[in-house]
């Protein structure tokens, strides 16, 4: 597929515990995510997916999935050294 993207403006508190919630419905053509603390849900976006045919295919060397950014990439994203990231749950659903 191709690149498409959702933003919005948030700015993040040191040592506050962030949820993203994120859904990639490839049948429906839709991606969705939201971002909460505290139960609060913070910002919230959807944005067309882009799966060939309404499938999402993984392949054969499987589903990568990298948290975080280092010093040196390329903007608009920041080095996020000292983030924690955990409790990633990926659910699959075939059709």
């Amino acid at each position: 597929g191709q690149v498409t993207t959702a933003e919005g403006g948030l700015t993040f508190e040191q040592g506050q515990r962030y949820h993203i919630h994120y859904v990639y419905d490839a049948e429906k053509g839709l991606m969705s995510g939201e971002l909460s603390s505290g139960g609060t849900v913070l910002i919230s976006g959807s944005a067309a997916a882009t799966a060939v045919g309404h499938v999402l295919t993984i392949p054969a060397s499987g589903l990568n999935a990298e948290f975080g950014h280092y010093f040196g990439q390329p903007g608009p994203e920041v080095a996020t050294p000292g983030w924690s990231y955990y409790d990633l749950h990926v659910e699959m659903v075939p059709q």
